[in-house]
C-alpha cells in the first residue's frame, strides 16, 4: 500500500506508471519481435521507468564495485522491500546491463502495479504451489535458451527480509545457476529499505543509498556460504 501512497504523493509517477505499463504491454503481445528483441525492448521501458522513479523519490544510489562486462550471469540480491527492484535496475542501466527479474507471482495482482510487473519481461514462481515449480524451471531454461545476452536477478532468500541477517536461500538458486550455466554476482544493499520507502520521497535533501557488487562466483558450490561472506565483508569494509 506504501508504493501506492508515494504515487500518489509524488504525482507524476501515477501517468507515468500507466504510460510505461502500457508500451510494455504493447511490446510483450507484439508477434513482430523475437523473444530477445522483446528482452532488449521491456527491459528497456523498465529501466527508464526505475530511472524516473528513483529520481522523484530524490535518491542518490552510490555503487561500491562493478558488475562483470560479461552477460550470462545470475544476480543474487538482499530482500527487504519492493524499492529493491528499481534501485537495482538504476544500477544496472548505469552501468549498461538488462536483466530479467525472477519474483513472486503475487506481485501481478499489486493495484495499479500488477500488469506493469506483468509485462516487464519477469519468470515468475508459486512458492506455495510446489506443483508448478517443473514448468517455472522450465521457462527459466527456455529464456536462457533464446536470448544470447540474458541476466536473471533474483531474491535468493525467497521472501522480503526484515532481519540484519541472511535468511536461508531457496534451492532453486543452485539449480538455475547450473542448468543454465550462469556465473553467480552476489549484490548487496546495505539499507533498510522499507524505512527509506517509508520516508520517501525525500524532498529536502537526497537520501544515499550504498549498493554493494561482489567478484562473480565460477564455482557453484556453496553459493549461500559465499554470499554470507560476501555480505559481512562488505558490512566491514565500508567505504
Amino acid at each position: 500500500m506504501h508504493y501506492i501512497k508515494v504515487l500518489f504523493r509524488v504525482i507524476l509517477l501515477f501517468p507515468l506508471t500507466y504510460l510505461h505499463t502500457f508500451k510494455l504491454k504493447k511490446v510483450f503481445y507484439s508477434k513482430e519481435n523475437s523473444e530477445e528483441d522483446k528482452y532488449i525492448k521491456l527491459t528497456k521501458i523498465k529501466s527508464d521507468y526505475s530511472l524516473i522513479f528513483i529520481k522523484r523519490l530524490n535518491l542518490d544510489i552510490i555503487v561500491h564495485g562493478d558488475l562483470p562486462e560479461n552477460n550470462r550471469s545470475l544476480f543474487i540480491l538482499n530482500h527487504r522491500s519492493l524499492l529493491d527492484i528499481p534501485i537495482f535496475e538504476s544500477v544496472m542501466t548505469s552501468q549498461n546491463k538488462k536483466g530479467l527479474w525472477i519474483a513472486k507471482k503475487s506481485l501481478t495482482k499489486i493495484i495499479v502495479l500488477g500488469d506493469f510487473f506483468k509485462f516487464s519481461s519477469n519468470i515468475f514462481v508459486d512458492l506455495k504451489d510446489k506443483s508448478k515449480l517443473k514448468s517455472f524451471f522450465k521457462e527459466v531454461k527456455q529464456k536462457c535458451t533464446n536470448i544470447n545476452d540474458i541476466n536473471i536477478i533474483m531474491f535468493p532468500e525467497g521472501t522480503r527480509n526484515k532481519t540484519d541477517e541472511i535468511l536461508e536461500f531457496q534451492g532453486g538458486v543452485n539449480f538455475i545457476a547450473k542448468q543454465n550455466k550462469l556465473n553467480i554476482v552476489p549484490i548487496y544493499i546495505d539499507d533498510k529499505l522499507e524505512n527509506v520507502f517509508k520516508e520517501s520521497p525525500y524532498f529536502k535533501e537526497k537520501r544515499k543509498v550504498h549498493i554493494y557488487i561482489g567478484e562473480q562466483f565460477y564455482n557453484l558450490s556453496n553459493i549461500e556460504e559465499k554470499y554470507k561472506k560476501f555480505v559481512n565483508n562488505s558490512k566491514n569494509n565500508k567505504n
